[in-house]
């Protein structure tokens, strides 16, 4: 009898940092080379989750902390500002 055939993958995942100078062109490149192909086939379901992670040695200007809530805000984003 045949050998029973081997299972396929059930779940991928991609992690890729990218320097903050091309994001757009690697959102763009990810976007087009791996998302469209997964939602373009029946019965997959992507989730994509963008991520940010900056830190400034000396802290953040208030202008800078206060544009950082009021966007997050406007997005709807889920953030944090941490003095540690």
């Amino acid at each position: 009898p045949p050998p029973p055939p081997q299972p396929k993958p059930r779940r991928f995942y991609l992690k890729k940092e990218v320097p903050a100078t091309d994001l757009l062109r690697e959102a763009d490149l990810l976007a087009k080379e791996i998302v469209l192909q997964l939602a373009k086939e029946p019965g997959v379901r992507v989730r994509v989750v963008l991520e940010v992670e900056a830190e400034a040695e000396e802290g953040f200007p208030e202008d800078l902390a206060r544009a950082l809530r009021e966007n997050s805000n406007a997005l709807k984003a889920e953030y944090g500002l941490e003095e540690a």
